[in-house]
């Protein structure tokens, strides 16, 4: 194999990975929107098409657990993801900024497990664990149960 072959190759095989990656990210992301779409109808909060817009699906991911965020949810999760974007370019900061809303976004996730299903507690280990890959799957597993307590 001559070092053009092998490059052709890489090349090849980076464009299979690009197409593989960008398929599989917008599938959980669909995933994603329906299952928040679905939740949206059942608690019966407005405007839940805003599930597949980028930002906008933060504001609903609040909404949907609204009542552990003082009734402000999804304002308050907005402006949190909105501070981590802009904060989270100052050195030391940021770093600090953006560990907060990681760890806001999994209470957020874990509130949205515990509300649909028993399960809650597992599955926030298993999406951490995957490094969100479950997560898709686990909240479209979870958007038609009907709403515990």
């Amino acid at each position: 194999m001559t070092d053009q072959q092998a490059l052709e190759l890489l090349v090849g095989y980076g464009i299979v990975f690009f197409i593989v990656t960008f398929v599989l990210g917008l599938v959980g992301y669909l995933l994603i929107g329906f299952a928040y779409l679905s939740m949206t109808k059942q608690l019966n909060i407005p405007n839940g098409w805003l599930a597949f817009i980028p930002f906008a699906n933060v504001y609903i991911q609040g909404e949907v657990v609204t009542e552990k965020l003082n009734n402000k949810g999804g304002l308050i999760f907005l402006l949190a993801l909105i501070a981590a974007i802009v904060l989270g370019a100052i050195p030391i900061l940021g770093i600090i900024i953006s560990i907060a809303f990681a760890i806001l976004g999994f209470m957020v996730l874990y509130w949205t497990y515990n509300k649909f299903s028993e399960k809650a507690l597992l599955m926030i280990i298993f999406s951490i664990l995957s490094g969100g890959i479950l997560t898709p799957i686990f909240l479209f597993a979870i958007r038609n149960n009907p709403v515990r307590g």
